[in-house]
This record gives structure tokens, sequence and C-alpha cells, in this order.
């Protein structure tokens, strides 16, 4: 082989051996391999507990106001961005209108709060698994409230197609059966809960969806 031939061939093994090593990269830093550097919910009352906040007159400044930088929430381990989107203070306004379905998508799409912030966390490979974990252990008696709205909320997000429509069948199975349980501890709490029916009733307004097909009866 002449020596040119020669450095032809050695040029591409080293262009073979430099994507090799940059395919391994980024398939080891994707999904729940990559090593998250926040690990702790966003703190919204460093935002609310202002007077910049106080001074805002409108509900639409706020909301802008409140969303997470996307080099935040794009380096939050998926258990702290889930219960970041979950602790978000203008969830509250998912009971503002005729149905949960149409407040999601207030929020969601019309005003684009969470918008970005749900769509990474659902793009997580351990979002499914995280999701089971927190919900599992979310108190049907919250110690210092009683009455736990992050539950409410939680319920309602998770019977959204946005936030659980790409999760594998034995994921939604999973939630049904603690959806269950949720609801059976509600129900027996019913001088707090009125009405422990969050989630079905959310689910229901997205018929078809395959979470509102396997839960249990109530």
């Amino acid at each position: 082989m002449s020596k040119k031939a020669f450095g032809v061939v050695a040029i591409l093994v080293i262009c073979v051996i430099c994507t090799i090593a940059i395919v391994i990269h980024f398939t080891s830093t994707s999904g729940s391999d990559r090593e998250y550097s926040i690990t702790e919910p966003y703190d919204y009352d460093s935002i609310i507990n202002t007077a910049r906040w106080r001074g805002m007159p409108m509900r639409s400044a706020r909301g802008a106001e409140l969303a997470i930088p996307e080099n935040i929430y794009k380096n939050m381990t998926t258990k702290a961005l889930l219960q970041s989107i979950v602790s978000y203070p203008f969830l509250i306004d998912l009971f503002a209108f005729n149905s949960y379905r149409e407040g999601f998508l207030t929020l969601y799409q019309e005003r684009e709060e969470l918008y970005h912030e749900i769509n990474e966390l659902v793009s997580r490979d351990d979002f499914g698994a995280v999701l089971i974990n927190e919900y599992t252990d979310m108190p049907v008696i919250h110690p210092e409230l009683e009455y736990n709205i992050y539950l409410e909320f939680m319920e309602i997000l998770v019977a959204q197609p946005e936030m659980t429509g790409g999760l594998p069948d034995r994921d939604l199975y999973a939630i049904a059966e603690i959806a269950k349980q949720k609801h059976d501890e509600k129900a027996a709490a019913n001088q707090i809960y009125s009405n422990p029916n969050t989630l079905y009733i959310a689910a229901n307004e997205n018929n078809g969806t395959t979470l509102q097909s396997v839960l249990p009866s109530p």
C-alpha cells in the first residue's frame, strides 16, 4: 500500500472512531442516564414574595413571570421537574372553567403556561417511573392543609393525554390502580373530600384514552 493510500485509510479510521465516540457520548447522556444538576423543585415563592410581583396588574404578566427558565427546567431531575409542575401556583385555575379539560387547555395551549416544562417532562425516559412513585407517595391527608390540593392537581394532570398519552400500557395500568386506592382513601375521608372522583371526572372528559379505558370502577 502506498503512503498516500495508507494516509487516506488512517484518516477514515480516525473519522469512524470519532463518530462512534460522539454517538456513545450522546447515548450515555440521554434520557434517564443523564445527570441533572438541579434536584429541588422551582422556588416560586422567591418570585411571588416580591414588590415586582405585587406590582403586576395583569394575570398574563404574572404567568409569564412564573415560567421556569429553560436552562433550569432542562437541568432538573425528572422528580424535581414533576414537583415543580404540580406546585405551579396558577394550577388553581384548573377549577375555574366548565371542565378540567378546558382549564388545562387554557393554561397549556392558550396561555402556554407549563407548556415547555410539560413537554420536557414527558420526553424523559424515566417519566413513567417517577410519576408512579410520586403519585403513590402523595398523601390523601396533607399534614398541614388536610385537603391535599396538590393531589387534586396531580390527578387532573395525570388524566390529560398531553401528560400520560405517551406512556406504555403497563404504566397506565399502574396509575389506574393507584387512582382507585386514592379514591377509596378520599371516600373514607368524606369530612375533608366531598367528592373523591377528581381523576375519574378528568379522565372521562378525555373519553377514548387508554387511561380512561383501564380505570377500575370507583
